[in-house]
């Protein structure tokens, strides 16, 4: 899998058993212990380098239409998007993952804290 999963290149894999890139005895190996059958992966480079990957896994073989695929990548990339936001939302505010983890703790179930993407407080 290493081998496939070279930067600026998406890997679409539809049957690990079959796809003559994964098919091999320890690699067919590997995935069962994973219950993966079939896997896409995205690399996520950011300022030209390879920050990341994105994995979508499912445990039979499938065949990935274009438009998943295409969905997949979409995805990948927005959850990078929302994790760099997190990342300098606490570095401009330290204490703000310790508020929030306490917030939450604080809460009756179904309450979201307001803020960025999330659904204002219900009383």
């Amino acid at each position: 899998m290493a081998d496939e999963m070279r930067p600026a290149a998406k890997t679409v894999v539809s049957d690990v058993a079959a796809d003559p890139r994964t098919a091999d005895a320890a690699a067919i190996g590997a995935y069962r212990a994973l219950n993966v059958g079939a896997y896409v992966t995205f690399p996520l480079i950011k300022a030209g380098r390879l920050v990341s990957y994105f994995y979508v896994a499912q445990e039979a073989p499938r065949v990935w239409t274009e438009e998943e695929v295409a969905f997949i990548g979409e995805i990948a990339d927005l959850t990078w998007a929302a994790a760099e936001r997190a990342r300098s939302d606490a570095a401009h505010d330290p204490g703000r993952g310790d508020r929030t983890a306490a917030d939450a703790r604080d809460r009756p179930p179904g309450q979201e804290r307001a803020g960025r993407g999330s659904v204002p407080w219900r009383t």
